[in-house]
């Protein structure tokens, strides 16, 4: 089961993210990025009709049990930041 903490309920809200792009980025991450804690990161390229240009989605996840539960979401311009690039 898919949960949302407090605190990505209101960044969802108050960066006006569509929850559609979340459980997108959620079920099928272009990247899965090990994180603290047990945590990890899942993050997709998307372009974003808002901004007008592409953007990264980025959406903490903490298992717990059967349940992943959404710590934080944002998304980010900054794409090189964060992307991890494939070895050649």
């Amino acid at each position: 089961m898919l949960r949302f903490t407090n605190h990505a309920e209101i960044q969802i809200a108050v960066r006006r993210i569509s929850y559609d792009i979340v459980r997108r980025t959620i079920e099928v991450p272009q990247q899965r990025i090990p994180s603290i804690l047990g945590r990890y990161v899942c993050q997709s390229r998307y372009f974003d009709t808002l901004h007008q240009e592409e953007m990264l989605m980025r959406v903490v996840i903490e298992p717990q049990g059967e349940d992943m539960v959404v710590v934080s979401v944002y998304n980010t311009s900054r794409i090189r930041r964060y992307w991890i690039e494939e070895p050649l």
